[in-house]
């Protein structure tokens, strides 16, 4: 019974997440925002102890920020962006150096197939950005998963998530459009130098494809000195 109470607690706390984060990355929950865990488990129908446990994990994620009294939405900086897009830059270039030696054949194809299929919807239909996000992930999941490195990997994860949630909620709030920065046919030089086995390249393409990343999350944000995102209308 033991082991089945932890279950639905878990469960609980994953619904209560769920509900959250949506509510912060639409703007519904505006950095600042104080949470009142009773308020929160009421509202879901659930205890206080499930409510706590995902306002933790928030906070572990970066989405939400505890003083020792009060878990509060959190805000970003232009420099909190820098720094979490500068310790990426780094352990990114460790992951792919590893990934080149340790990546088999068959992990490499199964990409490259799922990028044919992908460019050839994007040839046929237009731009697509769930098939973009799509790819953008597997690359990444791919390199992680080809350096062997479980700590390693645990940490990048961490870190994308939340700079990908920061990039989201910064187009929410300031009701940006979403635009890929990446193009279809750059996934395609990556597929090629991990084929060739090209550490050089391929750090070359992952420091420009994150630098490029970190300039439009700090341009959702209002941080960028560049010319701004064109903005949705009404």
């Amino acid at each position: 019974m033991k082991k089945l109470g932890q279950i639905e607690r878990i469960s609980l706390s994953d619904q209560a997440i769920k509900k959250l984060k949506e509510r912060i990355l639409t703007g519904q929950l505006p950095p600042g925002s104080h949470f009142i865990a009773d308020d929160i488990a009421q509202e879901l129908g659930i205890s206080r102890t499930p409510v706590r446990d995902a306002l933790s994990k928030l906070a572990s994620g970066g989405l939400v920020t505890y003083d020792g009294k009060a878990y509060v939405v959190a805000s970003y900086t232009a420099k909190d962006i820098k720094e979490l897009y500068a310790i990426r830059r780094i352990l990114e270039v460790y992951a792919i150096r590893e990934a080149i030696a340790f990546l088999t054949e068959d992990q490499i194809s199964r990409y490259h197939y799922t990028y044919e299929l992908a460019q050839k919807r994007i040839e046929e239909t237009g731009e697509d950005a769930n098939l973009m996000i799509k790819l953008d992930t597997d690359l990444h999941q791919l390199i992680y998963e080809g350096a062997k490195n479980e700590r390693l990997k645990s940490i990048l994860e961490d870190i994308r998530e939340r700079l990908w949630l920061i990039h989201k909620w910064g187009q929410v709030t300031r009701k940006i459009d979403y635009i890929e920065s990446a193009k279809i046919e750059e996934f395609g030089e990556f597929i090629s130098s991990l084929e060739s086995r090209d550490a050089k390249k391929a750090v070359h393409l992952m420091e420009q494809h994150l630098t490029v990343g970190e300039e439009f999350t700090l341009e959702c944000l209002g941080f960028s000195e560049k010319t701004p995102l064109s903005l949705r209308q009404g």
